[in-house]
């Protein structure tokens, strides 16, 4: 099972997602983190919002992701792979 992590809003700077170049600052991102609308998670090293982390996951063939949360809990992040 592949291991990922929730990126905490912080007060400057800003996040990118590497696969869809989605932009926001952190400011921008706590707003929607805290909504429940979006997050950026870190995947080996390399951020990703949470529309495109599941799509660069199935290219692992892995069925699930071990999704650690800034409090430090962890949730399975289930998704099917299609065999593309």
């Amino acid at each position: 099972m592949l291991k990922a992590f929730v990126i905490e809003p912080k007060s400057r700077g800003k996040l990118c997602c590497k696969e869809c170049d989605l932009t926001y600052t952190h400011r921008d991102y706590g707003i929607l983190y805290d909504a429940g609308k979006l997050m950026y998670i870190k995947y080996k090293k390399t951020t990703y919002c949470n529309i495109c982390l599941p799509k660069v996951a199935a290219s692992t063939k892995e069925t699930a992701i071990k999704l650690v949360g800034v409090d430090g809990k962890t949730k399975t992040m289930k998704f099917w792979y299609n065999g593309e």
